[in-house]
């Protein structure tokens, strides 16, 4: 019974993952860095340099205007200049959207990967070495 809840919820999980993402993410090719003898402050494995490659800020909106289809759902008109007039109600809902597939991405990730339950830097926005 737990394991059919378990298959549930990865299940339920991949398909709003599949939707908040368009179905348009993509795999992280190679390896992901760090260093766990760096003991400066605020560092982290998101600010390693060697996993520059791995990461653009700008990616889902470049998914939006790339796509037709979403650049009319999610942008209201361009400007003359080309800078787009964003639809606010559009992208907030999916904010909403995406904050429900992380708390559930969490409990399945907690549920799903076996006791006991840690702190990683999967399920947390960013750990960081502190100063103390």
């Amino acid at each position: 019974m737990f394991q059919n809840l378990v298959q549930e919820l990865m299940h339920s999980v991949y398909e709003q993952f599949e939707k908040i993402t368009f179905s348009k993410w993509r795999q992280i090719r190679g390896y992901v860095a760090d260093d766990l003898t760096n003991t400066t402050p605020g560092y982290g494995f998101v600010s390693n340099f060697r996993n520059d490659r791995h990461y653009n800020r700008h990616y889902l909106m470049d998914v939006i205007m790339d796509k037709p289809h979403l650049r009319d759902e999610f942008v209201i008109v361009l400007a003359h200049d080309g800078v787009p007039l964003f639809n606010l109600g559009r992208m907030w809902s999916w904010l909403v959207e995406y904050t429900d597939f992380l708390l559930k991405f969490m409990v399945a990730f907690a549920v799903g990967a076996g006791s006991p339950s840690r702190g990683t830097e999967v399920t947390c926005i960013q750990i960081r070495n502190t100063a103390s």
